[in-house]
């Protein structure tokens, strides 16, 4: 849809994820009635000005539908140091 939109020449057999957003949700599954409104180009440029929408594609990998929570950044370091030394533990005994 960002292709469609943005007037980019992007081959549409080279997919992307990228983050949602309100423009993006407006559109999902309509892309050929994207492509024939012209209003729609309007519309996304004034979401950009009112700061609706990032400026850029926020581009995610397949693993962002994993993502449930938003711990703290000392949260997640405490975990991911605690997971370390489980699999250091671990690997020790073999």
């Amino acid at each position: 849809m960002l292709d469609i939109v943005r007037g980019s020449g992007w081959p549409s057999e080279y997919t992307a994820r990228t983050l949602g957003h309100p423009y993006l949700d407006r559109w999902r599954g309509r892309e050929a009635d994207l492509a024939a409104d012209r209003r729609a180009v309007q519309d996304y440029q004034d979401d950009l000005a009112r700061g609706a929408i990032p400026p850029l594609p926020l581009w995610a990998g397949e693993a962002v539908d994993l993502i449930t929570d938003r711990p703290s950044a000392a949260d997640l370091v405490t975990t991911l140091a605690a997971q370390a030394e489980d699999a250091l533990s671990r690997a020790g005994r073999h």
